[in-house]
């Protein structure tokens, strides 16, 4: 019997997603949760480091689980996230923060 992986497992769901071999099942997750089509799909174009540069000396990097760049200049970053963890949406802006600065 073949076991399957629970891709909302985080690093399951990193390693799956991250891999460039997966770039087309990556690209159909992201327009289906998005709901975009046609000329709005996404089209992945580049991986990026999904880690995120100190913005302060003596505070820890932080890191996404997959960060990627479309062929029309967009990044997306993509956390899994099962738990309503308090806390999050601000993390999420932060995440969001530091993408802005680095570009």
């Amino acid at each position: 019997m073949i076991e399957l992986l629970d891709l909302k497992i985080d690093v399951v769901f990193k390693d799956f997603f991250g891999d460039k071999s997966n770039k087309e099942i990556l690209e159909s997750f992201l327009n289906s949760v998005l709901e975009l089509k046609g000329d709005d799909a996404i089209e992945v174009e580049e991986f990026l480091d999904p880690r995120q540069l100190r913005i302060e000396v003596g505070k820890p990097s932080t890191f996404v689980d997959l960060a990627v760049k479309t062929r029309g200049g967009e990044r997306y970053i993509v956390e899994m996230q099962t738990y309503n963890h308090e806390g999050f949406d601000k993390r999420l802006l932060y995440y969001l923060g530091k993408d802005y600065t680095e570009q």
